[in-house]
């Protein structure tokens, strides 16, 4: 296992239990590599505290009923994440406070825009 994917691993062994992280806020730089870390490792991991940026739950029903079971605090069908993130969570190494590129590029105003209906420039 490479040190990329241990710090990930790791990261997700962080979440405090009543909590989630987005796949972002565990790796800024590659978070469609937290999902196959996800998918792909049978070590014994808190899966169902990996959520979507929105608060969506990307596994359905058995992830909710697991979350609602932990206490995580919900709006509707989605995770509440301004209260359901951990307060601290040491940054990725070498990335900045939890902001990736693309967050980066929104926050300066350099981000493509998206159409209506979803569809990139």
């Amino acid at each position: 296992m490479n040190d990329r994917i241990a710090l990930i691993v790791e990261r997700i062994r962080s979440i405090p239990r009543g909590q989630v992280q987005s796949y972002g806020g565990i790796d800024p730089a590659a978070p469609r590599l937290v999902g196959r870390v996800l998918a792909t490792t049978h070590r014994d991991l808190p899966w169902h505290r990996v959520v979507r940026a929105d608060g969506s739950i990307p596994q359905g029903e058995r992830q909710r009923k697991l979350l609602r079971k932990e206490g995580v605090p919900m709006r509707g069908d989605k995770v509440d994440m301004k209260r359901a993130r951990p307060s601290s969570l040491s940054p990725f190494k070498g990335e900045g406070q939890g902001e990736g590129r693309v967050q980066q590029q929104r926050r300066s105003g350099t981000a493509p825009r998206r159409r209506p209906g979803g569809s990139s420039p």
